[in-house]
């Protein structure tokens, strides 16, 4: 391995988000995409690792907020740090005022609740 490839993998490794299951969050690795299942609409909101939109589910007419969080903008481990404790924090707490987390998917380049 060339120098310039050792680099560019050890880049890639540190882009990827290493996270463990919750409990209470179900993980998918399935390769189909989010406009199947959902209706895509207006964005929400937008923050430091991505943004998120309102979605509804086609299949059941459910109205939910999608998060997508761009791997590429978790460029430290603190980044990582903070986006794995507000998934455990937020899905650890019920209250009719704190969204719920239901799922979450990982692809090459972001990461989805």
């Amino acid at each position: 391995m060339t120098h310039k490839s050792a680099s560019r993998a050890a880049e890639s490794a540190r882009a990827v988000v290493k996270m463990s299951p919750v409990a209470g969050v179900k993980t998918h690795q399935h390769r189909h995409s989010l406009a199947r299942r959902f209706a895509l609409m207006e964005t929400l909101g937008k923050g430091t690792y991505g943004k998120v939109k309102r979605a509804v589910e086609r299949e059941t007419g459910k109205t939910v907020a999608i998060k997508s969080i761009k791997k590429e903008r978790l460029s430290e481990d603190l980044d990582r740090a903070h986006i794995r404790r507000e998934i455990e924090i937020t899905s650890s707490l019920s209250h009719s005022n704190i969204i719920q987390i239901y799922e979450g998917k990982r692809c090459r380049c972001s990461l989805t609740l």
